[in-house]
């Protein structure tokens, strides 16, 4: 469910009844039927909107709640000079009809084409957690909650999701509260932690620390890195040598 709060979208700004009226139409609508396929135009995007609040405002009658939000939205919204915000929490919204369109359309992986490690598949069977599904289901939270679970694990599982196309789940477990588009931008920066040649899920765990540029590595001594949430001894090894590959 949208929560519009996480895309600083408030409850007197008119676009966050814009998206609400989008996530409204798309949770009556497949994405087949609504056309989303690969990048999203900001023209697309705000004819879905203008016609998403259209078709609010005709549902809304007086004396409804958010009746006067719902029409003023629909009076002052210009797809022209749509906010960022916006955008960003659209995107995210269709991203999620597409991803859910295409599980439904292929059967669920594996654990065994998820190429999970023997250990962390036996650990995911031990606690009931039998199938991708399963997973899917699970906050980070939840997961690194379980009894012999823990971040390396929600890592691992991360990692392999995303490998496998579902990229909207695999984002939340391994940076809850970030976007997709934001992830995967940083993932193409050659300056940023995610080109640093470590293991996938030790550059996960930095950027998750706040450590994103492969210049604030640069500036992080060995204490600092000590202190980081989820960093080992052996992690700082491999940290040192990838760094002296950049010398």
């Amino acid at each position: 469910m949208l929560n519009p709060a996480e895309y600083l979208l408030t409850a007197r700004d008119p676009e966050t009844y814009v998206a609400l009226a989008v996530e409204d139409l798309i949770s009556t609508t497949d994405g087949a039927a609504l056309h989303i396929s690969g990048e999203l135009s900001k023209e697309y995007l705000g004819m879905l909107s203008l016609y998403a609040i259209r078709r609010a405002s005709k549902m809304f009658t007086e004396g409804m709640p958010y009746y006067k939000l719902v029409k003023l939205a629909h009076s002052s919204f210009d797809p022209d000079h749509m906010s960022d915000k916006l955008i960003r929490c659209l995107n995210d919204l269709l991203s999620s009809v597409n991803e859910k369109a295409e599980q439904q359309a292929a059967p669920s992986p594996s654990f065994e084409e998820l190429h999970l490690s023997a250990a962390t598949q036996d650990k995911l069977v031990s606690v009931g957690i039998l199938s991708v599904p399963d997973l899917l289901k699970l906050s980070r939270n939840e997961l690194t909650m379980i009894r012999n679970l823990g971040d390396s694990i929600t890592d691992e599982v991360s990692s392999a999701l995303y490998d496998q196309g579902y990229k909207n789940k695999a984002v939340d477990l391994a940076f809850p509260g970030s976007a997709v588009k934001e992830i995967e931008k940083a993932m193409k920066d050659p300056s940023s932690v995610f080109s640093l040649n470590v293991s996938g899920w030790l550059r996960t765990r930095l950027y998750r620390n706040g450590v994103r540029s492969i210049s604030r590595l640069k500036s992080m001594s060995v204490d600092e890195l000590a202190e980081l949430k989820g960093i080992s001894y052996d992690d700082i090894l491999e940290i040192s040598a990838a760094m002296d590959e950049l010398q």
